[in-house]
C-alpha cells in the first residue's frame, strides 16, 4: 500500500482532511521564511512539495532513507522536477540547509533514534536555520477521537487495547518497544518529544493543525518551530 493511501488519499475523509491540513499548515509556515536551501527530512512520497510554492531561484531537497518510500517519491517525480532526492544520510551537507521540515517522523522512532536524528539535524543545519517539526497528538481527548475513528473504520494501530486507550487518554506511559521504526502511534506523547527538543533547540513557536484555536485539547497535529 502506498503512503498516500494512509494519509491524503485515505478512504476515511477525516484522515484526508487532517493530513492535507498539516501539509497546508507546513507550507504556510515555510512561506513566511527567507531561505535558499530547503530540506524535507523524512520526505516519504514527497507530498509536501505539492503544497509548497516552488521558486526557481531556491533549491529544494528531500531526504528519504527507506527504499519503498524512495520508489513512491520517484513515481511522483514528474510533479517534483526541481526537487533533489537524497537517499543516504552521508549525502546530507554539513551546515547547508536554511529551512528543514520534519513532518510525521519522530513519532515512529524510539528515544535512541530520536537523539541520532537530532544530532544529524544539528550537523546539517546552519546556525540561523529554522526547523519545522510536526508530530501527531495521540494523548488526551485527541487520542480518544482518533482511536474511535480508527476502530469504526477498521484501521486501528498495533497495540490498540482498551487498557492502552485509557492510558493514552490520561497520558500514562505505554511501552512502545525498541524497534528502529515504530509503525504504531499508540503510546506516542508529543509532550515527551517537547522535553527532548527543549534540551537541544530553542522552541520559538508552537502551533496546531487543523484547528489552531483548540491547541492540544482537540487537534490532529502539533508543530514545533525551532532554532539551534
Amino acid at each position: 500500500m502506498e503512503y498516500s493511501n494512509l494519509t491524503t488519499e485515505s478512504k476515511v475523509s477525516f484522515k484526508r482532511y487532517t493530513h492535507t491540513s498539516r501539509h497546508i499548515k507546513c507550507s504556510n509556515l515555510v512561506s513566511n521564511l527567507k531561505y535558499k536551501n530547503l530540506l524535507d527530512f523524512g520526505s516519504g512520497d514527497g507530498k509536501l512539495f505539492e503544497f509548497l510554492k516552488i521558486y526557481p531561484q531556491k533549491k529544494y531537497f528531500a531526504y528519504e532513507p527507506y527504499k519503498k518510500l524512495q520508489k513512491q517519491f520517484l513515481k511522483n517525480n514528474t510533479k517534483f522536477k526541481n526537487i533533489k532526492l537524497i537517499e543516504s544520510k552521508k549525502n546530507l551537507k554539513k551546515n547547508f540547509y536554511d529551512v528543514i521540515t520534519i513532518n510525521e517522523v519522530f513519532e515512529h522512532l524510539p528515544n535512541k533514534k530520536i537523539l541520532e536524528v537530532i544530532k544529524t539535524l544539528k550537523y546539517i543545519a546552519k546556525s540561523d536555520s529554522t526547523l519545522i517539526i510536526s508530530v501527531p497528538i495521540e494523548v488526551g481527548l485527541s487520542s480518544l477521537v482518533k482511536n474511535i475513528i480508527r476502530i469504526v473504520f477498521r484501521s486501528t494501530h498495533d497495540r490498540t487495547t482498551l487498557k492502552n486507550l485509557i492510558r493514552s487518554i490520561f497520558q500514562r506511559k505505554i511501552i512502545r518497544g525498541k524497534k528502529p521504526f515504530i509503525e504504531s502511534h499508540i503510546g506516542f506523547n508529543h509532550n515527551d518529544l517537547k522535553k527532548i527538543l527543549n534540551n537541544h533547540f530553542s522552541i520559538i513557536k508552537i502551533t496546531y493543525s487543523p484547528f489552531g484555536f483548540l491547541k492540544s485539547i482537540l487537534n490532529s497535529q502539533i508543530f514545533f518551530i525551532c532554532k539551534l
